[in-house]
């Protein structure tokens, strides 16, 4: 799911089929100017730790990216935050 999907829902089993069909569950989520890592997660990755799978960040990134280094910092601490089995940052340089 999308981070900014989870808002206004039950929960984020709105979205699980059912423990036989999913081997992890994830989110992806972008700072598209001036969010804070928590910002763009702390909502979307709590019902997701209570599925009881693998939990991962399958997308992140940050547009524009003057706030890259603190983001990819604040990457590492929600990864301890949350307990969370990996991260996928996705990183594009726009050409002129």
């Amino acid at each position: 799911m999308n981070n900014g999907s989870c808002y206004n829902q039950p929960s984020a089993s709105t979205y699980y089929p059912a423990s036989d069909f999913v081997d992890l569950v994830g989110v992806d989520g972008f700072d598209f100017g001036g969010q804070k890592w928590a910002q763009v997660f702390d909502n979307a990755l709590p019902p997701l730790q209570t599925l009881g799978k693998p939990l991962w960040i399958l997308s992140e990134g940050i547009v524009p990216m003057d706030n890259q280094s603190q983001f990819i910092t604040d990457s590492f601490a929600g990864t301890k935050q949350f307990n969370l089995a990996g991260i996928l940052y996705f990183n594009a340089q726009a050409s002129d």
